[in-house]
């Protein structure tokens, strides 16, 4: 009994302190961008605001946590880290839109999903639940590690959206951001599900933050974004610059008034 229990402590021991130290990781630091004011278009440029609420669904599972490619030829947007994981690249886009849409009337909500430790082993986790836009809340909430672990559980994440949902009206703007790698269960159905459940009041929105090994997750998102019908897919490499990053916040949250002319 002793050298089975003596096995079973070094084969499993090792296993949980593999989970804990991979789990989380340092900040990654980006070279500082200035971000769009989405509020300056709508009160200077004619343009006005479509999105009530803006629901981000991130990608938390272990696969984020390797080296981000897309970007090779830009390794001076990483100063200090000539290797950022797809998980830091994922975390700016959100440090980004944080800044970009303060100032509006607008909701947000954080739902990261994966396994294990950093989300206290649930299959999805409400790290911002969908209320009123708060820059400093929303901060706090993206954390002060860079956290992945377990499988990625996409499905049970929009299940949750699904249940999130029923009790608000107006638009809302489903932002998905992932490598689309090593899914659990096909998302494809319960994508369809919500856009049944919630047609014209939901555009799904996909960010494909992969490598090239990851061309099938690619494929996935771009399937997602066209069930949602209103809303496109991207990948982190386009909205990445200044420009893209720009272009892409507001066609998310914004559009032109007709009515105003230049």
């Amino acid at each position: 009994m002793i050298k089975i229990k003596k096995i079973l402590l070094t084969t499993i021991f090792p296993i949980a302190i593999a989970l804990s130290a991979c789990a989380e990781q340092p900040i990654r630091t980006f070279r500082p961008i200035k971000t769009i004011e989405l509020d300056h278009l709508i009160q200077n440029h004619g343009y006005q605001q479509k999105a009530d609420h803006v629901y981000v669904l991130l990608d938390s599972s272990s696969s984020m946590k390797e080296a981000y490619h897309g970007n090779a030829d830009q390794d001076n947007d990483f100063p200090g880290d000539a290797k950022p994981t797809k998980f830091s690249v994922a975390r700016e886009l959100l440090f980004r839109i944080n800044n970009s849409i303060e100032g509006l009337d607008i909701n947000v909500a954080l739902r990261r999903f994966g396994f294990g430790p950093c989300l206290d082993w649930r299959l999805s986790r409400l790290d911002y639940p969908l209320e009123p836009h708060d820059h400093d809340r929303w901060l706090s909430s993206l954390g002060q590690q860079e956290c992945v672990s377990g499988g990625a559980t996409l499905t049970n994440a929009l299940e949750e959206v699904v249940a999130d949902l029923s009790s608000i009206s107006g638009q809302t703007a489903l932002l998905i951001i992932s490598d689309g790698n090593g899914y659990i269960t096909s998302p494809v159905t319960l994508a369809k599900v919500l856009k049944a459940r919630y047609g014209d009041s939901i555009c799904i929105y996909t960010v494909w933050t992969g490598n090239s090994s990851d061309i099938p997750g690619q494929s996935m998102l771009n399937k997602l974004a066209d069930i949602g019908g209103c809303g496109f897919y991207t990948t982190s490499r386009t909205i990445y610059p200044a420009s893209g990053f720009d272009a892409f916040i507001a066609s998310v949250v914004l559009h032109e008034n007709q009515n105003e002319t230049e």
